[in-house]
């Protein structure tokens, strides 16, 4: 019987990810008030990229657990 590789991940909030992949540093802590709603936006968009480039790692390395 062949033996298969076992990939490691770690669990986050946003799902598992490669125990290769560099971290991110923490982020900053967010002001209770944006000074613009133009800053409010952008940190909201920005949080929302971190959000979706860690499912789609998570979906990666689930979708290669099943090749």
């Amino acid at each position: 019987m062949a033996s298969q590789e076992k990939r490691i991940t770690r669990a986050t909030s946003g799902g598992a990810t490669p125990s290769t992949e560099p971290t991110e540093p923490a982020p900053r802590p967010i002001a209770q008030e944006a000074d613009s709603p133009r800053e409010e936006m952008a940190s909201k968009l920005a949080s929302l990229r971190r959000r979706i480039d860690e499912e789609k790692a998570y979906f990666n390395t689930m979708e290669e657990a099943l090749l």
